[in-house]
Formats: structure tokens, sequence, C-alpha cells
């Protein structure tokens, strides 16, 4: 090998090596184990390395220094996975997909290369520059195109490693191997007459399948992963409505109970202060009144305000609730004895909305403090709207409603709002201004599209997968 060609080597190896090894540590500039100058030097000082070795070996045989360079390769990418904090088969993944672009640049010299023979278009220069044009085209391919793959590396390729997790990353390194693999042997350049217009040819088809086939397995794997994340976040909720509607269940029976015990209490205390009025004990008379003042003072309303006898007890106690935090409630409640849906579940509805206007009432500082509530049934559709006012402080995160409540993150009180409205092929929508809140859900009686919440949590892997309506958001109270 002469001197000319050992240079040609050398430049020919920095300008294919050292751009496509700094696209590998693009995605993970947030994991390294060294630092980024270490990381250099260590780079650096194999180089070096390798060129040394070429001075030595620069006699040997072209098959020699092609093992040669596929050995550095191995060691390239054992510095780079001891430099960088994640799994062997991610970082396998990004320095093939990389060493991909390295032939990217290659096969577009090989192509000017093409192109000006084919043209019969003369080299400007002397004869003894001119073996080195090649490598200013590569210089001139890794210019225009290294940033455009930065930012792909940087905004594409970084988050689908964050997103895909689990296993995968053990197999889907294989992908770009294989077709790298048959590089070589399809997609050779040259032949016994000089550049091969057919090996260029199969060059492009390879990589174009390498992008085109790694990049639709990530987005295949990232959906499987979204489906399995959405469909055990839906089991999580239908043990939440579960447990919602055994608590308001529990509730609506301690209410009758309580109401019940007062209304006997009632019954004696009057028993008992007739007796003494007859006796014309005033004393003992004025006690007993201030006394059942006392007991009644604050109780749950007997008033009736639709003749479903669950939704009347919960409504009963959360106007107590909101009179006792000086919130004015308004109800317009226009529902049948039986509804169609199932009490427990109808309760867990309104009071998971009724919570939220509650507590986003209870926020206000300054303005008039109101919850509205209308509910009414057309037909076999059950129309449900709570109106409230709130300070007009919203919480979002991708268009969808968060806690902000302390603990803050995801709540679940719209979301079962929503989940109870997909269940009976329904829709609900959450809406706000400056002023008010406005909740609105719509229930169709007569179609369920998943079992009631009893069964739904141990078999949520059965539901129809239906998409979310407009307006189904993650649970805030406001």
């Amino acid at each position: 090998m002469s001197g000319l060609e050992l240079l040609y080597s050398v430049l020919e190896f920095l300008l294919l090596c050292l751009p496509y090894q700094a696209l590998c540590y693009v995605p993970f500039l947030g994991e390294m184990r060294f630092g980024i100058w270490k990381t250099v030097a260590a780079h650096t000082a194999l180089c070096f390395l390798y060129i040394a070795g070429l001075l030595v070996w620069r006699d040997a045989s072209g098959l020699f220094l092609q093992v040669y360079a596929a050995l550095f390769l191995f060691f390239f990418f054992g510095l780079y996975y001891m430099s960088i904090s994640t799994s062997a088969g991610k970082a396998a993944f990004i320095f093939l997909i990389a060493r991909a672009y390295a032939l990217f640049v290659e096969l577009c010299v090989r192509t000017a290369e093409l192109i000006g023979g084919f043209f019969e278009i003369p080299l400007p220069g002397v004869p003894e520059i001119q073996p080195f044009y090649p490598l200013v085209g590569m210089a001139l391919v890794i210019l225009l195109s290294g940033p455009i793959l930065y930012l792909l590396f940087d905004r594409a390729i970084a988050p689908l490693l964050d997103e895909v997790e689990g296993d995968a990353w053990d197999y889907l390194w294989a992908v770009p191997a294989s077709f790298l693999l048959m590089f070589p042997l399809l997609a050779d350049p040259f032949g016994e007459e000089g550049l091969r217009p057919s090996g260029i040819a199969a060059g492009y088809v390879l990589l174009i399948a390498i992008c085109f086939s790694c990049f639709f397995i990530l987005r295949t794997l990232l959906a499987s992963q979204q489906a399995v994340e959405e469909r055990e976040r839906r089991r999580a909720l239908h043990r939440q409505i579960d447990l919602q509607a055994q608590n308001y269940r529990m509730l609506r029976e301690q209410l009758v109970e309580r109401a019940a015990a007062r209304e006997d209490l009632h019954r004696h205390l009057s028993v008992m202060s007739f007796m003494l009025y007859q006796g014309k004990t005033k004393k003992a008379l004025e006690d007993i009144t201030e006394y059942q003042s006392s007991v009644f003072k604050g109780g749950v309303e007997t008033e009736v305000y639709c003749r479903n006898q669950a939704v009347n007890t919960l409504m009963g106690y959360f106007k107590a609730q909101a009179a006792e935090r000086g919130i004015e409630m308004q109800l317009s409640l226009d529902l049948p004895q039986k509804t169609g849906i199932p009490d427990d579940e109808l309760c867990v509805l309104l009071g998971c909305g009724l919570n939220n206007a509650i507590e986003a009432c209870e926020r206000m500082s300054e303005g008039r403090r109101m919850i509205q509530v209308i509910s009414k049934m057309t037909g076999e559709a059950l129309a449900i709207s709570i109106d409230n006012s709130f300070d007009g402080e919203v919480s979002l995160l991708d268009g969808e409603f968060l806690s902000r409540k302390p603990h803050g993150g995801e709540g679940t009180g719209l979301r079962c709002i929503g989940e109870l409205a997909l269940r009976y092929s329904g829709a609900a929508e959450f809406k706000y201004d400056k002023e008010q809140f406005h909740l609105s859900a719509v229930l169709r009686t007569s179609q369920v599209s998943v079992p009631s919440a009893t069964a739904a949590a141990p078999e949520a892997e059965q539901e129809e997968k239906k998409p979310q309506p407009e307006g189904h958001l993650l649970s805030k109270s406001v």
C-alpha cells in the first residue's frame, strides 16, 4: 500500500467512523457514564490505535484489512456500550442504525462517481489529488445530512427508545443487523469493470428497508404497549368504580338508618315534651327543646327531588354538604324510579361530579358559589349536566385534566364519569370558561357496551375497543 493509499484509507475511516459514532450518543446524552470529554478521549485513542495498525500492516492483503476493520467495529461498539447506561440490545440497535448512515454516505459518493463517469464529466485539478475527490464528496454529504440526522435521532428516535420498554430490545437489534449483513453480498458497488449500478441500487433499497422496517416495528411495539397500558388503566378504573359504588351504597344505607333514627327520636322527644308540658315543668321543656334543636341541626333533608329513591337520598346528602360550605345548590331532577341503569353506578356518576363541584367551589376566594344539577330521561337516553362556579384555574396535560388536589397527578372522578358513559354507549363532555365548569353526560339505557361495574374489573380484557369520545378527560377537581 502506497503512502497516498494509506492516507486515503485513514481519511476515509475517519470520515465514515466519527460522524456515525457521534450519532450513536445523541439519544443517550443524559445517560453517559464517564462524561462527554472522557468518552471523546477514549474514542480518539481507539482511532489512533486503528491507524497504527494500518501503518504496521500496510502491505497486508485486502481481505486481512477488511477483517481488521470489522474487528475494530466490535471494539468501537464495546467502548460505546460501556460509555452509556442502557441495555445491550438498545445500544446495538442505535449503533447499527448509525452504521447504516455511514453506508448511506458512501453510496451517495459512489452514485456521484457513477453519474460523472456516465456523462464523462472531467475532474478538475491535478491527477495526484483527484483520487481524494470521493473524500470531499463524503465530507459534503456529512455536512448536509448530519444536522438532519441529529434532529432525527434527538427528536424522533430518542422518545421511541424511552417509550418502548421490556425485553423487546433483546431482539429488535437483529432487524438492522440482518439487513447490514446482506449489504456486502447484495449491494457491493464494485464489479470487475468498475462501479455497478445494480449494486448501488440494491444498497439504497437495503437502507430504505432498514429505515422503514425499524420504524414500523417500533411503532407497532409502541402501539401494542399503549394498548396494554390502556387496558390496565381501564381495569383499574373499573375497580375504582366498583369501590365507589360500594361506598355510595353504604352511604345511602347509613343515611336511611340515620333518618329513621332521627324520626324515632323526634317522636319520643315530642311525647316527653307533651308530658312535661302537662306537668308545667317549664325549665325541663326548654332544655328538651334546645336539645331537640341541636340534634336536628344539619340533618339530611327529607325533601323529594325525584322518584328515584337512591338518587333522592344522595342529593339530600350533597345538598347538606354544600349548605355547610356556603354553596348554593339548585336541583332539577326528572328521573323515574327505575332508570335502566343500576342505582350504584348512577350514584357514582353523580357523586363524582358533585364531589368535584363542591371542591371547586371551596377553592373560590370570592364570587358566588353555585352548583346546578339537571337530569332528565328522554326515551332510552339519560342526560345529566352539572354546572359549577370555580376560580378559573385548570391543570391540563396533553389536553386532559389533572387533579389539583395536594397529591397532584391523575385523579379518577372525571375518568369514572367518562368510563360509565362509554359503558352505556354514551359520551361525556367537560368544558369550562373563566367562571364556570360544565359537565354533561348522556347514557343510553338500552345499550350496554361492557359488563356492569361488578363484573368489569376482572374481565376488562373482554371490553369492546371503542374510541373515547371527545372531551373524555382525566379526572380533576376544578
